[in-house]
């Protein structure tokens, strides 16, 4: 689980990297993170398991998709009756 310093719960770590960081908290790493940026299916963060404050990498273009002109969807549209 994944816990702000205010205690307020933002996520989980994934299932492949928890045995990996539990056991540098179990020896009692510092384990800090910071937050680079929202995705989809949740947040993207970067660790650091020496006590340094994780460094965010340059700000990158956004990847969004341009609009286009079937951006105006409506899940229940109203057809013209024939």
């Amino acid at each position: 689980m994944i816990v702000t310093q205010r205690g307020i719960q933002i996520g989980y770590v994934a299932a492949e990297r928890a045995p990996f960081i539990g056991k540098h908290m179990r020896e009692g790493a510092a384990v800090l993170a910071v937050f680079q940026e929202a995705t989809q299916r949740g947040a993207i963060i970067r660790v650091s398991l020496d006590g340094s404050v994780p460094e965010l990498p340059e700000r990158r273009e956004s990847l969004k998709p341009q609009p286009t002109d079937y951006d105006h969807y409506f899940s229940d549209p109203i057809w013209p009756d024939d």
